[in-house]
């Protein structure tokens, strides 16, 4: 029925974005960190919760581990998957739009910019079919079984 549908709309993603260290610890995993004590010093999480997410990430098939190359307490290294480097465009957005509304007097931490040019990079969503530039207003939701999609 569509009202017990509506409370697991998107679990999976929910699990991702899961709570405020969430979006931080990939983001740190996008720049390239990848053990544990790394993550735990450059964003201050708590080490039950950096470990409580490290494992639904591995579990959810957003990070997977490697053996660690050196010995000391870093037993793996936590590398992104295909699936965790998909979420890129998700943290790119999330970030435009922090800064956009959330102005730091010192100006933004970070700039995105494109590898291949060097060009600050200003993220948008277009229309796959028409190349349209999309805003939340110009953007319709059907249910997938409305849409023929099982």
């Amino acid at each position: 029925d569509a009202t017990t549908r509506q409370a697991g709309l998107f679990p999976e993603t929910m699990a991702v974005l899961g709570n405020r260290w969430a979006a931080a610890l990939l983001v740190a995993a996008f720049l390239r960190t990848t053990r544990f004590t790394d993550f735990q010093n450059q964003l201050g999480v708590p080490p039950s919760l950096l470990t409580e997410r490290l494992q639904t990430f591995c579990a959810i098939g957003v990070l997977t581990t490697a053996p660690a190359q050196r010995d000391g307490n870093d037993r793996a290294s936590y590398l992104l998957t295909a699936k965790g480097r998909a979420f890129s465009g998700v943290l790119v957005t999330a970030l435009q739009w922090a800064q956009r509304w959330f102005v730091a007097p010192e100006g933004p931490a970070v700039l995105l910019r494109h590898r291949a040019c060097g060009a600050t990079l200003s993220a948008e969503l277009a229309c796959d079919a028409c190349g349209g530039q999309l805003t939340g207003a110009q953007i319709g939701v059907t249910a997938a079984e409305a849409a023929g999609t099982p």
